[in-house]
């Protein structure tokens, strides 16, 4: 097809496509704003863009989707974070009442792998704590261990490792193979990505050991996810960052909420189903001795609570904590001769 593309001037007008409002700041440099309001507006050439949501007056707005807006480009003095110059943020001011309209629902479709023969057949964990005054390679080895015993397996069979990381919060494959004494490693997978990441390395281990890539692969997940580097307040390297950081978009936990807020706008739901799977995950974590949060909370505790960043109060949030945890996929044919029943993967799927 023809890759030519022309530029084409916005009107610099739009509709509110998703939002957040901002209760507690994540850097101090922004105190002084809570609450205030970020938003993603499409505009009505088709682009969406990030910015402030403020009312003609100030102020945070009466949101919702489909909410028309318009945009203004404001100077920036830089933020006592960051003495490097950035762009001018983007504001967006209301400018009337939303439209009545319905929103469009759109689904990922996932497509399965076919034929996958892999399993799930050990699984390891450490401690979590607030502190584990311990190296994230002590943690990832024990955990990998733990996984490898479970399994019935013995060191040497493990032919291949897979982990992630975020901004170097943990350690490489070869650093734990090598502390482990493993064995030739014929797969070895280092991902730097978030949160969706261990589904999508369990898939790839099990494309692997289908394909006769490596018969047992140990996937690992290892940090001191407290006492040392957050994710959730981290600040991430690339060009997008000069348009989020100004403009007070600057926590995992912002970025979440936003994707929160239009799901809850294409499915019709509310905040109270948010609160039902707060309800749930209590109750789960009442028979899971690992869990850190596991007193039980009524619905009404849940929502009478204050807000972190709309629409998240903090039971919605995850607590972070120090520690690491690994399960090892094995070839379905090898899988069944192992300590314990085979958790099969039937299939996998993954979207950027």
């Amino acid at each position: 097809g023809d890759e030519r593309s022309e530029a084409e001037r916005a009107r610099g007008t739009g509709a509110l496509y998703s939002w957040i409002v901002v209760h507690r700041a994540f850097s101090p440099a922004f105190e002084a704003d809570v609450p205030y309001a970020v938003g993603t507006v499409e505009l009505d050439e088709g682009a969406r863009m990030l910015g402030r949501v403020e009312a003609p007056g100030g102020g945070v707005p009466s949101l919702a989707a489909g909410l028309r807006v318009h945009v203004a480009f404001r100077d920036h003095s830089p933020r006592a974070y960051d003495s490097a110059p950035r762009p001018a943020p983007t504001r967006c001011a209301a400018t009337r009442p939303p439209a009545a309209r319905r929103t469009s629902s759109r689904r990922a479709k996932a497509v399965a792998e076919p034929a996958l023969r892999a399993a799930i057949t050990g699984v390891g964990f450490t401690d979590f704590s607030n502190d584990s005054g311990r190296s994230v390679l002590a943690l990832a080895r024990e955990a990998c261990a733990a996984a490898i015993a479970d399994a019935g397996l013995e060191r040497a069979d493990i032919d291949g490792t897979a982990s992630f990381m975020l901004n170097d919060d943990s350690v490489p494959c070869l650093a734990v193979a090598t502390a482990l004494a493993l064995g030739p490693q014929r797969l070895v997978l280092d991902l730097s990505l978030g949160g969706q990441a261990p589904c999508h390395l369990v898939g790839l281990a099990a494309q692997a050991v289908t394909t006769g890539q490596a018969k047992h692969v140990v996937v690992y997940r290892a940090m001191n996810g407290r006492s040392g580097a957050r994710v959730g307040a981290m600040h991430f390297a690339g060009g997008g960052g000069a348009y989020r950081y100004p403009i007070g978009y600057e926590a995992y936990l912002m970025y979440i909420a936003m994707w929160a807020r239009r799901f809850l706008v294409e499915t019709g739901q509310s905040e109270e189903d948010l609160a039902a799977v707060v309800v749930a995950q209590r109750e789960h974590a009442l028979r899971n001795p690992r869990a850190i949060r596991r007193k039980p909370i009524a619905r009404d505790e849940h929502l009478a609570m204050p807000y972190v960043v709309e629409p998240f109060r903090a039971n919605d949030c995850t607590r972070e904590v120090d520690g690491a945890c690994a399960v090892v996929v094995s070839a379905l044919d090898r899988a069944r001769d192992l300590a314990h029943p085979p958790a099969v993967v039937r299939a996998a799927a993954y979207r950027a």
